[in-house]
């Protein structure tokens, strides 16, 4: 290389790992893969292991990289989801979490900030109930529009620093 050029710098490690930790969905969104090909929806394999969690968890934590908590379904169905996180939260992981907000009840919201995480977002695809309920058919515009404000509110009186999101 030449004065001024600069090389390319591979990754040794990847920056962002999505990891998609639920199958199962309590919503029928028409353009998810879950709603399309409903076998996903009932693998064998519906939820990640834990064990196959952890080796993620302590191989990609030291580097930094930012793992997103989303699925084909809905990750708050995970049986195991507090258990996973803080499992993550306690090994220093850069961990966010992509939900439909849905199952977003206040027992939740209170266990979420504590483990303090970079971000969450809230996929909700419109502001109109009249668009949003065929969108995220099966769940209720009004009561997720709720979840997320107490989130909010649940983020601000705990004096939080997780990035909320609705998208």
């Amino acid at each position: 290389p030449g004065a001024g050029s600069h090389e390319l710098e591979i990754e040794k490690y990847p920056r962002v790992i999505l990891v998609a930790t639920s199958s199962p969905c309590n919503a029928r969104c028409p353009h998810c893969p879950c709603t399309i090909m409903p076998s996903i929806r009932d693998t064998e394999d519906a939820f990640i292991k834990f064990g196959y969690f952890k080796k993620l968890i302590d191989e990609s934590a030291p580097h930094g990289t930012f793992i997103r908590m989303s699925g084909y379904g809905e990750p708050l169905l995970h049986p195991q989801f507090f258990e996973l996180m803080d499992y993550a939260h306690n090994r220093g992981a850069n961990v966010s979490l992509i939900t439909n907000g849905s199952l977003l009840d206040k027992e939740k919201i209170e266990r979420l900030m504590k483990l303090e995480l970079d971000a969450i977002e809230i996929s909700v695809d419109s502001h109109r109930e009249e668009i949003y309920k065929n969108i995220r058919v099966g769940l209720n515009f009004n009561k997720v529009r709720q979840n997320i404000l107490d989130l909010v509110d649940a983020r601000n009186r705990l004096d939080k620093k997780t990035c909320i999101m609705v998208s």
